[in-house]
């Protein structure tokens, strides 16, 4: 792979631009085949289907994988060696390639905004997989090292709080001005914390809310956003707007 999941958004957080459409060709690399030979077979496609060299326009946002083109921000790697590798999650297919014709799913607009670049990131984001064994002391150790802290909970948004309170440490992470996000562990569909009770004692106003986005996305998102600002009520209001469509 040229650009794992989490490079695709955060290349897509740096290069602030709302209409560009550009994809990586996804493929595996024989030892023999160069890094340039592999950009060299990468592509960007514009509005009226022509294919361009992506060493000609270098922005990632879509990745095309066994002549399917996926939204790089919902692009999830599911199988280690089948050639339709990758899928697209709570997301349509961009288009579809066919003898070098780019057949869209949807109408695309081109733009003439300026492209601007803001790198300002923080990596101090840690992925916290919810298991029936796991101590709440576990979560200790989290916040004076951490910014931000994702959270996959049991189905809609579960966060257990009897006997093994896990919900009373996220609310002290929250309180020490770790910006907490929830998602789920399961790969369609999202959260949804208000189904259940697990999920409806939960301060839906202290946590964001991941909503549909996978946690390929969510992190580097996290680590975008928290490089703007540290402010929790700024990072939850930044993380909960769409960007490059990995929230629907």
């Amino acid at each position: 792979m040229i650009a794992p999941a989490p490079p695709r958004l955060l290349l897509r957080c740096l290069l602030v631009r709302k209409q560009v459409t550009c994809v990586f060709r996804a493929g595996r690399i024989d030892g023999a085949v160069s890094f340039r030979d592999v950009l060299n077979d990468a592509v960007f496609v514009d509005h009226e289907s022509r294919a361009i060299p992506v060493t000609t326009f270098f922005v990632v946002d879509a990745v095309v994988f066994d002549g399917r083109v996926i939204q790089g921000t919902r692009a999830i790697k599911l199988r280690t060696k089948s050639y339709d590798a990758f899928e697209s999650i709570n997301y349509p297919y961009v288009a579809s390639i066919h003898d070098n014709t780019v057949e869209y799913t949807k109408p695309v607009r081109s733009s003439k905004e300026e492209l601007t670049v803001n790198t300002s990131l923080c990596t101090d984001v840690a992925v916290v997989k919810l298991f029936p064994g796991i101590k709440p002391e576990f979560f200790d150790g989290l916040k004076d090292v951490y910014q931000g802290v994702v959270v996959e909970s049991y189905g809609s948004g579960g966060i257990p709080f009897q006997v093994r309170n896990i919900l009373a440490k996220l609310v002290e992470l929250t309180n020490h001005g770790v910006s907490v996000v929830i998602t789920t562990q399961c790969l369609e569909e999202g959260e949804d914390m208000g189904i259940y009770e697990v999920g409806r004692m939960i301060n839906h106003d202290s946590v964001v809310r991941s909503k549909n986005m996978n946690t390929e996305a969510i992190v580097p998102k996290l680590m975008w956003v928290l490089g703007q600002t540290k402010d929790p009520h700024q990072v939850k209001k930044m993380m909960e707007t769409s960007i490059a469509e990995d929230i629907n």
